[in-house]
């Protein structure tokens, strides 16, 4: 472009030529200093201009190129170069910025923000009214570098604006003996700023503008390309080791995008074709080349579809199609081939709510969820097994004789004491079906249906389906972590998965890391651990006499030699027993690897099933005790309403879905299905009191079955 330019300039004698050579020279000085409060970003010199030059120049032909005219390439050459002077930062910018409240305000925002990349080092400031001092520490390498990050991070914000400002008064564009009109220069400062701005801002430029030489240039045209030659500025060589070399620290994000261009692998850019192709080795460092390679595409379609307003009638060719645009994450796996694995918004709203409205009364009853998911499992694989073994399960006391080899495992392991919180990990292995790669992406999504598992649980018996698909019950782990490792093996397959999962409304957004092989062997199952943070020393515990464990820890408790009083992970395992007491499969718990203790129905409790209403049954002298109420076997609040003032019942509900009979927090059954399951209990009953062979003693209640045998309008029978 450049000898592009000379040449019109011994053609037509124009200054275009002679004022950009002396634009060149100075402004490369500019950038220079550019590195002064950037030295941890990428390259912002005249390699950055030369190669955005390039990557136009392959985008659109040199052959087109030439069409041109001669302000349209001075506007190419002066945009590639002055588009970033507003990064340069001088005397009179530092003493205005210091002084100046949204300074102030975006220092007070990092620093109130944990996880910004920067914290650490806003942290090292004390922002007053007046202005931000630093606060008494020792000086170090880490405070000298704070400043310069936080006003790199400030300033990188509206550079662009800067850059036209900075062109709207540089003298070196406004010199007397190159006349070139302030119209054209401003439009070169408007067009440097639409780098930084959304591309409808570009379309307030004009397609097409009489130019410095009576020609005609194409302000639009020009801010398109200098958009699409930056972001094509990707290869992986624009860090400079030197200016890193002179940090003893270096903010995290900018090691991302250090790594975000050393990932790329390949890269062919023409008139015709763009391939892009990285392989990162870290999550974060493909989240943002994701990030890059979206706006890259995102650009590149806008343009594609107001292409004819945006080219110069002069040029014939057209932008290239994207013929590969690809990430790979090293040693990891994704969900499928058109998206990176993450939760969905559906997802991450399901979170928020359950954060939000109090919807559990207690957080960790999560691990009732998590618990109930393994029965879930283990009965589909108990059922996949008895097609293919060729055993019947047609009762629930057929499916309790076989439960004793399919145990639930729950370890709970203290992982350390930091500061005032105690880190437990807490684990659950079952015997299940186990979940696969293609499984993953029903998880991400909550509510989402899984054909393929349907037509399993379509052809099992109602007593042993599962109580509900993945969704809010599995997302209830969230209210006590933000990170979950599943690593399951699939049965009946060779599929072995290993992922963590990531909270939705957290920090890392519903990030999802996937690795995936064929190491199965044969074992099917699945792991699931989370860390849960606890006080060390709570503020505040109750407990009542039906929580033996957590009686036991505070009735042990001495404040003289224990660092810890373990009252939140009691709590858990209340949950564990009060679980496992009245689960089919054992329920296995071992804390801090000491001896396992084994919970679980050490009888079939019920003495009725009916098969036709999905209901097991007890009666009991109403007199001695209460109704209670409960779905696939574990308890429901409140208690069953007593239908005769001489009964009282356990109701175990094995039919239905729990989102069809349950409250959302599964401690209350749903007001719309209240008067369906009235009357399947009164139907059981009946069908019990009707059926059952009674003693001699037991003329009370052969009196009631011959009273109920005639109510058939009451009971809808």
């Amino acid at each position: 472009m450049e000898q592009l330019l000379k040449k019109r300039n011994e053609e037509d004698e124009n200054y275009l030529y002679a004022q950009w050579r002396i634009s060149k020279t100075y402004v490369k000085k500019v950038h220079a200093v550019i590195s002064h409060v950037f030295p941890h970003f990428s390259l912002h010199d005249d390699s950055h201009s030369e190669t955005i030059l390039s990557r136009i120049e392959s985008l659109i032909g040199k052959d087109e190129l030439e069409k041109l005219s001669s302000t349209d390439v001075w506007l190419m050459l002066s945009a590639a170069y002055y588009h970033d002077v507003g990064m340069a930062v001088m005397a009179d910018d530092l003493e205005n910025i210091f002084a100046d409240e949204m300074f102030f305000e975006s220092v007070k925002a990092i620093q109130q923000d944990s996880t910004h990349p920067l914290n650490s080092f806003a942290v090292l400031c004390d922002v007053k009214t007046d202005g931000i001092y630093y606060k008494p520490e020792k000086l170090c390498g880490k405070t000298f570098d704070a400043v310069r990050f936080l006003l790199a991070d400030y300033i990188r914000k509206s550079h662009a604006t800067r850059s036209r400002s900075t062109i709207g008064k540089d003298s070196i564009l406004h010199l007397k003996d190159t006349p070139i009109p302030c119209r054209i220069i401003d439009y070169l400062g408007r067009i440097c700023e639409c780098h930084g701005l959304y591309p409808s801002d570009v379309m307030a430029l004009p397609k097409e503008e009489m130019g410095a030489m009576g020609d005609i240039c194409h302000p639009r045209f020009i801010a398109c390309m200098l958009r699409l030659g930056d972001l094509l500025d990707i290869d992986n060589n624009r860090f400079s080791e030197v200016l890193l070399s002179t940090l003893s620290h270096i903010p995290e994000d900018s090691l991302w995008h250090k790594e975000k261009h050393l990932s790329i692998k390949r890269f062919f850019l023409n008139t015709k074709h763009l391939e892009l192709m990285a392989e990162c080795c870290d999550y974060d460092v493909y989240e943002i080349t994701d990030q890059w390679f979206n706006m890259i595409k995102e650009e590149l379609v806008w343009q594609r579809n107001r292409w004819s307003n945006i080219v110069p009638e002069e040029i014939t060719s057209s932008l290239p199609v994207i013929d590969q645009l690809e990430i790979r994450l090293k040693d990891y796996d994704i969900v499928d081939d058109k998206k990176k694995p993450e939760f969905t918004i559906k997802t991450t709203k399901a979170i928020e709510l359950l954060q939000g409205a109090g919807i559990y009364k207690k957080k960790i009853s999560c691990i009732k969820e998590l618990l109930q998911n393994s029965v879930d499992a283990t009965n589909i694989s108990l059922f996949l097994n008895s097609t293919i073994e060729g055993y019947s399960i047609n009762t629930p006391n057929d499916l309790y004789g076989m439960t004793d080899k399919r145990p639930i495992n729950v370890l709970l392991t203290r992982e350390k004491v930091e500061g005032d919180f105690v880190y437990w990990k807490i684990s659950i292995e079952d015997k299940g079906v186990g979940i696969s790669k293609d499984d993953m992406k029903y998880l991400l999504e909550t509510g989402s249906k899984n054909e393929e598992k349907l037509k399993i649980v379509n052809k099992m018996p109602e007593f042993m389906k599962p109580s509900g698909s993945f969704g809010i019950g599995f997302q209830s782990v969230y209210l006590v972590t933000d990170e979950v490792e599943i690593e399951s093996w699939k049965q009946n397959s060779n599929s072995h998965v290993v992922a963590t999962l990531y909270n939705p409304a957290g920090v890392k957004k519903g990030r999802v890391i996937l690795k995936t092989d064929e190491g199965n062997a044969g074992k099917h199952g699945t792991i699931v651990s989370f860390i849960y943070k606890v006080a060390k020393m709570p503020s505040r515990i109750t407990y009542s006499a039906s929580e033996p464990f957590a009686t036991q820890i505070a009735g042990e408790y001495d404040f003289v030699k224990d660092e810890t009083l373990d009252y939140d992970i009691a709590k858990v395992v209340e949950e564990i027993r009060h679980f496992g007491v009245l689960c089919q499969y054992p329920v296995n718990l071992t804390i801090e690897g000491n001896e396992t203790v084994t919970y679980r129905q050490t009888e079939n409790k019920f003495d009725y099933f009916s098969e036709e209403q999905g209901i097991q049954l007890n009666v009991y002298d109403g007199i001695q005790y209460m109704s209670r109420l409960f779905f696939k076997n574990q308890v429901v609040d409140p208690q069953v309403r007593n239908f005769f003032d001489y009964l009282a019942l356990d109701v175990n509900i094995l039919s239905g879905d729990a989102q069809d009979v349950l409250t959302l927090n599964r401690t209350g059954i749903r007001e719309d299905y209240k008067e369906t399951l009235d009357k399947r209990i009164v139907k059981t009953v009946t069908e019990y009191l009707i059926k059952k062979k009674w003693g001699k003693n037991d003329k009370q209640l052969q009196a009631l079955a011959a009273m109920l045998a005639q109510m058939k309008t009451s009971v809808g029978a």
